[in-house]
Formats: C-alpha cells, sequence, structure tokens
C-alpha cells in the first residue's frame, strides 16, 4: 500500500470558522460570548448552552465531486447552532435573527482560506453556501435557538488529497 497525506482540509476549515466567529465584533464588543464544537444539535441543545450568546459547530460530513479531470471538489457542511437567551419571545427573536446575520456576515467577510468555488457540469458549488435557517423561540425558553447550516466548497487536485 502507498504512503498517504492526508492535509485534512475539513479540520482546517472548522478551526477557520471557529477562529473567525471567535473574533467577531460588533461596535467593539464580541459578537458571541462563547464558540464551541459538538457532535450533533441535540448535543448541542442539552449542554452547551451556558454563555449568552452561544455559537456551536456542528461537522456534518464531506461531499466528494469530480469536477474536471485535474480537480475534485469537495463540500464541507457544517451546521451553526446559534443560542440567545432573554425574557420575551419577540426579544429572543430580535437576539437570534442579530445573530443569524452577524455569524452570515462574519463568515463572509473573513472565510476559510482554503474555500474555492468550483463547478460540476451544469452545477456550481459556491464557496460559501447558506441554507435557509430553522428558528425555535419556545422549546427552550427562555433560549432561543436557531440551526443554519453552511456549505464551504474547496478543490484537491486528487481523489486522495483531503
Amino acid at each position: 500500500m502507498s504512503s498517504l497525506t492526508i492535509a485534512n482540509t475539513d479540520d482546517t476549515i472548522l478551526q477557520a470558522l471557529d477562529t473567525t466567529l471567535t473574533a467577531a465584533t460588533v461596535s467593539g464588543a464580541a459578537l458571541f460570548a462563547q464558540v464551541a464544537h459538538a457532535g450533533s444539535i441535540e448535543e448541542a441543545k442539552q449542554v452547551k448552552f451556558t454563555k449568552s450568546p452561544t455559537v456551536v459547530l456542528i461537522y456534518q460530513g464531506t461531499e466528494d465531486h469530480k469536477s474536471t479531470d485535474l480537480i475534485w471538489g469537495q463540500v464541507c457542511k457544517v451546521d451553526l447552532i446559534l443560542a440567545a437567551k432573554d425574557t420575551t419571545a419577540a426579544l429572543r427573536r430580535t437576539a437570534i435573527t442579530r445573530l443569524l446575520a452577524g455569524a452570515k456576515d462574519a463568515i463572509a467577510t473573513d472565510p476559510p482560506s482554503d474555500a474555492r468555488a468550483f463547478g460540476e457540469g451544469e452545477t456550481l458549488h459556491r464557496r460559501l453556501e447558506w441554507e435557509s435557517p430553522s428558528l425555535d423561540l419556545i422549546t427552550n425558553q427562555p433560549w432561543a435557538v436557531a440551526v443554519l447550516p453552511l456549505r464551504v466548497a474547496y478543490v484537491v487536485s486528487t481523489a486522495t488529497a483531503r
């Protein structure tokens, strides 16, 4: 068997997202009081909400796409679980939508350095793709929780260069 070199680009992307979200500020104040990682949405909701506002990164895996004979496209899937604590549903909604905008803006301003768009047939995989968030203002009161799926595209030169 040949020797492999593992770049572990997915972990590099997760570290970059963590760094960006930790450093994000609004008017000089930290956007998030806590940036954490979890293995599932259920784990994030149960044990990670200790400071408000919080963002928890959950790695959901990577999709492989053969873009051309010279490059392989990868899409790293990460869910951002955003949580904010407040007294009323209206204040929780305001806080969580602010965090959604702030997280998107922070990552768009300072995306992972490995992020690259690529094409596959007639499909374009943008370097950053956001899916629609889901909001929960009721279940975990006094916490508002949003799940924001993020897809980070990148390319590698061979099928074994991840």
